[in-house]
């Protein structure tokens, strides 16, 4: 008895948890479909639903496409440098085992915590100074070291979960530092390695304040195009929550694409930290 209260408690939460999850979500799907002019009653969606909102902003002149453009250059850049910089950290936290090591770990920690707000306007300054303001790399470079301390932090759990023992068995081989790196280190731990790229590749993917300040219309991504969709009397909410629509589909896939890595990651035998 007690066995079946426990499940059906444990049934009752996870169902609560989706409705307060998806409920926004419906809304959100709903109002994009919904004419204008139109009222959303309650729960129920509107007797017609329709796709000008979609049309509005896929097909004309200002449709979303150089913005998700945008989106999609800044965050594989984001992705590529970040990887590229937390890789060789991650490897030197997980293998270099003292005190020190594990002080610039929490420091990695520490910083993720830093809001990017206090970064806005230090990055304008510099930008305006070095001609990067409303470019991709410009807005790249900016959330390059927000998004850092995340890879390093989940990087290192990954690559601390990969036996010593390989990389001592390539030494003894003759392998170098640089050849254990990339033929050992590497290919076992792929899977942690796409996930995280898919993590980091979201987190710039959303990001909104920094895109504010440091682009204007060539760079902007598609967080300031969604925020850019009203006049000066009120939101265009059609045409506002249709892009957002459009915008969430490519990280529901990727988001799904990232569980499955970890899911490998864990049947392998987890992480350590």
């Amino acid at each position: 008895m007690a066995r079946l209260f426990r499940r059906l408690a444990l049934a009752g939460a996870v169902l609560l948890i989706l409705v307060w999850v998806l409920t926004p979500l419906y809304f959100l799907v709903i109002t994009a479909l919904t004419p204008e002019g139109a009222q959303t009653p309650g729960l129920r969606p509107p007797p017609v639903l329709s796709l000008e909102h979609f049309q509005r902003v896929l097909v004309g002149t200002n449709t979303l496409w150089p913005f998700l453009f945008n989106s999609t250059a800044v965050g594989l850049g984001t992705v590529a440098v970040v990887l590229a910089l937390a890789l060789p950290a991650a490897y030197a936290l997980a293998r270099w085992k003292a005190l020190l090591s594990r002080l610039l770990y929490t420091g990695f920690f520490w910083l993720r915590m830093l809001p990017p707000i206090s970064l806005t306007i230090p990055f304008y300054l510099i930008f305006s100074k070095v001609g990067l303001l409303d470019t991709r790399l410009g807005l790249t470079l900016a959330l390059v070291p927000l998004n850092i301390p995340l890879a390093v932090w989940i990087l290192t759990g990954f690559i601390g979960s990969v036996p010593k023992e390989l990389e001592e068995a390539a030494w003894i081989d003759g392998a170098s530092f640089a050849g254990t790196f990339t033929r050992i280190i590497l290919p076992v731990t792929i899977n942690g390695i796409i996930a995280t790229g898919i993590f980091i590749f979201l987190e710039a993917y959303t990001h909104y304040l920094l895109a504010l300040v440091v682009t204007n219309v060539r760079a902007a991504p598609l967080t300031v195009f969604i925020a850019g969709q009203q006049t000066d009397y009120r939101f265009l909410i059609g045409p506002m929550l249709s892009a957002a629509v459009f915008g969430t589909l490519p990280m529901i896939v990727l988001y799904t694409i990232s569980l499955k890595h970890l899911k490998r990651v864990a049947m392998a035998g987890g992480m350590t930290f």
